[in-house]
């Protein structure tokens, strides 16, 4: 309960206050983040996937790598930015699970579920950049961090077993 309600509500709540130093406030989302991966690894230890998870890593690094690259071909052509950015971070977790041999359903499940959580942020994201509603962009990324621990979590107690 406390990795996944009250610890993400009490960051989501310190992330809305105005801060003046956004280095620090990045360095507290990244130590909250591993606090929260310890806490999330402690309680999915007890439970085993047929074949290995997805790097959840990936498609946010594709995202902010793909965007870059991309900007100059692309410019303001939203659906070529999320073909581009959530195709490639797809692609590189289909071809990381057939290199590993590890693409069973349980890895293409959350393979997908990363990219739909990575096409719900950029949808917000896009939504309000440019409105009077414009968060700042650490608020995107912790609700996508956040959104990407749920999947996870949906993805173990549904399908994955005790472990032995």
């Amino acid at each position: 309960l406390l990795a996944y309600v009250f610890l993400p509500v009490m960051v989501f709540a310190q992330l809305r206050k105005p801060s003046t130093n956004d280095s620090l406030l990045r360095f507290k989302m990244l130590a909250v983040a591993a606090g929260q991966g310890v806490l999330i690894g402690f309680l999915l230890s007890d439970r085993y996937l047929s074949t290995m998870q997805p790097l959840s890593f990936i498609t946010p690094i594709c995202i902010g790598v793909v965007a870059q690259l991309a900007q100059s071909s692309i410019q303001d052509k939203r659906t070529s930015i999320f073909a581009a950015c959530l195709g490639s971070g797809l692609a590189l977790h289909v071809v990381l699970g057939l290199v590993l041999g590890q693409l069973g359903f349980s890895y293409l499940l959350l393979a997908l579920l990363y990219t739909a959580v990575g096409f719900c942020t950029l949808q917000i994201f896009f939504k309000f950049m440019a409105s009077d509603y414009a968060q700042p962009t650490h608020i995107y990324q912790y609700g996508y961090f956040c959104a990407a621990i749920y999947c996870q979590a949906l993805v173990f107690f549904l399908l994955g077993g005790p472990a032995e």
